[in-house]
């Protein structure tokens, strides 16, 4: 789903999407290729941020996976109690929710609440990865 903001720090949209599963083991076993079709994604759609969230419907606990710095900066925004954690490259790109599961309910309102309280993205140019530097990260 994308969500569309227009604040005085930021305008653009946040892609969110979601994953359910009963092993999210699976999931992130894969996390690399993800992260970079999830790159892929926001720059073929062009959003401003994409998040995706792999939710473990038996646990019920889950994990979002950031893409890019204007993702791991919302994401620390916008839940603070998160816990980091590293990829296979080693990049802190993996963020673990707990025990937040929905994303009407979780994910959404807390996202919505950081940019209304003034979050903005990166400056075009300052921070943000191209496509082939995230491919490079991977190699």
């Amino acid at each position: 789903k994308v969500f569309t903001f227009k604040t005085e720090s930021f305008e653009g949209s946040v892609g969110f999407s979601v994953i359910e599963t009963t092993d999210d083991d699976v999931i992130m076993s894969r996390a690399g290729e993800l992260l970079v079709e999830l790159s892929m994604d926001k720059e073929n759609k062009g959003l401003s941020v994409l998040f995706l969230a792999v939710v473990n419907i038996v646990s019920l606990r889950s994990t979002l996976l950031l893409c890019g710095p204007d993702e791991h900066n919302l994401a620390e925004t916008a839940f603070t109690d998160g816990i980091l954690k590293e990829d296979e490259r080693g990049a802190q790109s993996i963020m673990d929710l707990g025990s937040r599961v929905s994303r009407k309910m979780d994910f959404i309102p807390a996202i919505t609440s950081a940019i209304k309280k003034g979050w903005a993205a990166a400056p075009v140019g300052k921070v943000r990865f191209s496509k082939s530097d995230v491919f490079e990260q991977f190699i």
